[in-house]
């Protein structure tokens, strides 16, 4: 059982060309009294977009595993172009062959199609939603 001050550890998987559901959800994390978050996200400008680079793709896909290895929750923030970019793709199957819980924060009826095998929960965002999920996915 989470008990208040315990620290979670999340990957939040999210476009940077559409920062301000990242803001809101990251404020929202830093204010829920149930646990401390503590963010293992790839900050902007930490890795290229282009799956092309191959000298740089092992990298990067080696860095993103070390987080998500290092998280204990996964939450995915969609957006327009969320399924049409590779990197988001890979966070969310790699997220699930490390065997990490995964949220969707979002529209139920909005999650596209391709990530439906992948998530554990859905939820809105909103504070009493997501900190609940949480604690449902990391709490036992």
């Amino acid at each position: 059982m989470i008990s208040t001050g315990t620290e979670i550890d999340i990957f939040i998987i999210h476009l940077w060309s559409n920062p301000g559901d990242y803001i809101k959800l990251t404020n929202i994390l830093n204010n829920i009294q149930d646990f401390r978050f503590i963010n293992n996200s790839l900050q902007k400008g930490q890795y290229s977009y282009s799956m092309e680079d191959v000298n740089n793709q092992v990298h990067i896909q080696n860095l993103i595993s070390e987080r998500i290895r290092a998280s204990h929750i996964v939450l995915i923030i969609p957006s327009e172009y969320f399924i049409q970019d590779s990197w988001r793709m890979f966070e969310v199957k790699e997220a699930k062959r490390l065997c990490k819980p995964i949220i969707y924060i979002g529209d139920a009826h909005c999650k596209p199609e391709i990530i439906e095998p992948y998530v554990d929960k859905v939820t809105e965002l909103i504070q009493s939603d997501i900190t609940q999920a949480i604690i449902e996915l990391c709490g036992t």
